[in-house]
């Protein structure tokens, strides 16, 4: 349990500096808006390295879980929001990588494990995407899907089914 505690502050310790960033303020009206606005959401280096770790933290702890530890990781992110938006492999890197199956596995068993996020919307946009993306280097997306289905929740999510049926609804396509 120690691991887990070790884990859940990291994680809280990122949501506040992810939290801290948000908070530049842009005017609009000036005429360099769009260079600030960029500026302010891209990620430093730092903070990027520490996101990458603690993916590759919750995923280890995750494989290597109980269900209770695996409901108590779902519970912890899905208290977070920054954590879950930032956290994970942009879709560009997905399509340059010559490791894409890892990367996959990795980005499904996080959507998998997070639920739907802050905006359910967003996670079947994210899950559309990444499969679009396997399809196109041939990697057999439901495979990954099966295997990372047993740690996504039976939760209902407003009217859209629960994050298992949103992936299960993958491997009838």
């Amino acid at each position: 349990m120690k691991e887990l505690n070790e884990l859940f502050n990291e994680i809280d310790k990122v949501e506040k500096e992810l939290k801290r960033n948000q908070r530049v303020k842009i005017d609009y009206s000036s005429p360099n808006w769009e260079e600030k606005l960029k500026a302010a959401s891209t990620l430093n280096p730092d903070t990027e390295a520490r996101l990458k770790n603690l993916l590759n933290s919750i995923i280890s702890a995750v494989r290597n879980a109980n269900q209770e530890k695996i409901d108590n990781i779902r519970e912890k992110l899905s208290s977070t929001k920054n954590v879950i938006c930032e956290m994970g492999i942009s879709f560009d890197e997905l399509k340059k990588s010559k490791n894409a199956e890892k990367f996959f596995e990795d980005e499904f068993l996080l959507k998998a494990i997070s639920g739907p996020g802050p905006d359910i919307r967003d996670t079947m946009l994210s899950i559309a995407e990444l499969v679009k993306i396997a399809k196109e280097k041939s990697i057999d997306y439901k495979k990954i899907i099966k295997g990372v289905l047993k740690y996504a929740s039976d939760e209902q999510v407003l009217s859209y089914g629960s994050m298992k049926s949103l992936l299960e609804n993958y491997l009838k396509r």
